[in-house]
């Protein structure tokens, strides 16, 4: 379920944010609106959709990475009461492997907002679509 909500939410959230800066008001991302947008530009709007999956999707398997493999500290042991400093929660691996993943899922993001607001401003279909 968190899959497919992330996917829908993935590919809906660029042209959804594009139009709801547009007209001004959320209602302009619902379901109907951004059909009509997908219909007015489809290659552009798969382009959007796909950038923005790749975001969504690399911040949640980052988020189950981090939920599943780093350490927690036993009951008797807890942080602050070991005599040799804090033991370290997350290995170097995954340390970096969650901040590349993080950095790929932002900079996808940035891309998949961009050809969106692309598409809001270059493509006079949409813009009617919006009207």
């Amino acid at each position: 379920v968190i899959a497919l909500a992330a996917v829908y939410a993935g590919a809906s959230l660029p042209l959804g944010l594009a139009a709801a800066v547009v007209r001004g008001s959320p209602i302009a991302a619902l379901p109907g609106p951004l059909a009509r947008m997908r219909r007015a530009q489809p290659h552009a709007a798969r382009i959007a959709a796909a950038t923005g999956v790749v975001f969504v999707g690399c911040l949640v398997f980052s988020f189950w990475l981090a939920s599943t493999f780093v350490k927690q500290p036993t009951d008797w042991a807890l942080p602050g009461e070991h005599p040799r400093g804090e033991p370290d929660m997350v290995g170097p691996l995954l340390r970096w492997t969650l901040v590349l993943l993080r950095f790929a899922g932002f900079y996808a993001g940035i891309v998949s907002c961009r050809v969106a607001g692309l598409l809001v401003r270059e493509v006079p279909e949409i813009r009617e679509v919006l009207g």
